[in-house]
């Protein structure tokens, strides 16, 4: 049940940033429109992952701190840290990907060169 509340409390923070992005940017008209949409989504996206890593970092720091000599906290600290490492990653490709996607499509006779 703690698995459903969590994935329901992080569904509605993901809408929430998609309502918030999609009043900043207005009404897509045009490809600059949609690219720029899509920076501002990717900036939410990143750092809602970089802060929900850093508070995960923080549980498994005091879950270790705390563990003393018992094996299966420890074991759960180390692999919240790594989930949270991962969330990292997953947050920094975030943020290069549109960037690629740009580069790659982006040519200067079609005038769509946007920089996230």
């Amino acid at each position: 049940m703690t698995k459903l509340k969590t994935f329901m409390v992080v569904l509605g923070a993901q809408l929430v940033m998609v309502n918030v992005a999609m009043a900043a940017t207005g009404t897509i008209t045009d490809v600059k429109g949609l690219i720029g949409f899509v920076c501002q989504l990717v900036g939410y996206f990143f750092w809602f992952i970089m802060s929900l890593s850093a508070l995960m970092i923080l549980y498994a720091a005091y879950t270790y701190v705390t563990a003393g000599d018992d094996t299966e906290k420890t074991s759960k600290a180390r692999k919240i840290i790594t989930y949270a490492a991962v969330g990292v990653a997953v947050a920094l490709l975030a943020t290069v990907f549109p960037q690629l996607v740009n580069s790659i499509f982006s040519t200067p006779a079609s005038g769509i060169s946007s920089n996230c």
